[in-house]
């Protein structure tokens, strides 16, 4: 496979939607941007899949992962388009691939399923959705790939699938998608289980934003291994990774994009702030420099996700002066 490079489409979970605009108007930007992005050369562009944001904050947008997704796939033509990812209890794993199939045929062949067990609890309280047990999430997640996999399969007409949590019966899922195989991504990097899960059924994988190169090499490795066990080629699966990028034509405009969307501030996934979120900070140089040492351990597949979006600008510095050395 050759380098993928992608970029999230801003929709809110992230504060990065202007305030003070409607919903219509906040969704303009959005499609302006996902347009960018494919006039630019990007390969994919991805969604996030929250409905809360946290730390919650009454009044600010969060649009809904799937229907936007569905949306910039009507305005759109070759851009791939994928999630980082969907929370899999957010949805009957059912209705999702017939959702998959829906969308795969609206873009003409450019779905990438992201999915992974799904972690955010305040989100399960506040929409009346079962919060189960971190080992319950992750059998439910393998289970979940297999029936929506088989469901995906254009050579299953009308598959029966019975496990402990989900089943079908002679489902019809119809139209199938465009593409032979939907590429299916698990989000996720602990050790213990999801990896497992990735080994056994993922196409893709993504570690998440936390981990340093190092971790990344590491995990991996460790990927490998597991791929062993189930008699998996650990080529067979497309490593990726998700990186917040933080670009400026000098030092200077990156010091002021530090202040101006408070990146300094601590990391409210993690404790304390020595622990800040790894990122690719600097000019297009250095930010290409960091890129590269992940291409080196294995990344054909970059998310990327920058704070200031919205604005156009990064993202038109990135596409002249870092992707053509990152392919």
């Amino acid at each position: 496979m050759a380098i993928s490079i992608g970029a999230h489409v801003p929709h809110g979970w992230k504060y990065d939607l202007p305030r003070g605009l409607s919903g219509a108007e906040q969704w303009k930007l959005m499609k302006k941007e996902a347009q960018t992005l494919e006039h630019l050369g990007f390969d994919s562009c991805w969604f996030y899949d929250h409905m809360v944001r946290f730390p919650e904050k009454i009044g600010e947008s969060t649009f809904e992962g799937w229907t936007t997704a569905t949306a910039v796939a009507a305005v759109t033509e070759k851009i791939r388009l994928g999630h980082i990812c969907l929370g899999n209890s957010y949805r009957i794993p059912s209705f999702l691939a017939k959702m998959a199939a829906t969308l795969d045929c609206i873009s003409n062949g450019r779905l990438e399923l992201g999915i992974g067990a799904g972690y955010h609890e305040v989100e399960y309280k506040q929409y009346g959705l079962v919060f189960p047990s971190t080992g319950e999430r992750i059998s439910r997640l393998r289970e979940a790939v297999k029936l929506i996999k088989l469901m995906l399969d254009p050579a299953q007409d009308a598959p029966s699938f019975k496990g402990k949590y989900y089943s079908i019966e002679g489902a019809h899922n119809f139209p199938k998608p465009i593409q032979k195989r939907v590429p299916v991504l698990i989000a996720g990097g602990g050790e213990g289980f999801t990896l497992k899960v990735v080994a056994q059924l993922a196409d893709r994988d993504n570690m998440g934003v936390n981990y340093t190169l190092e971790q990344y090499k590491q995990k991996f490795e460790l990927l490998g291994k597991y791929c062993g066990q189930y008699g998996r080629d650990p080529s067979e699966i497309t490593h990726s990774c998700l990186r917040e990028v933080i670009i400026g034509k000098n030092q200077d405009d990156v010091v002021e994009k530090f202040k101006k969307y408070e990146l300094e501030t601590i990391n409210v996934w993690q404790p304390t702030l020595s622990q800040k979120r790894p990122r690719i900070t600097g000019t297009p140089e250095q930010c290409l420099e960091q890129l590269l040492k992940f291409k080196d351990i294995g990344v054909k597949m970059f998310i990327l996700y920058f704070p200031d979006a919205i604005e156009l600008k990064s993202l038109e510095l990135f596409a002249e002066k870092v992707m053509p050395g990152l392919r």
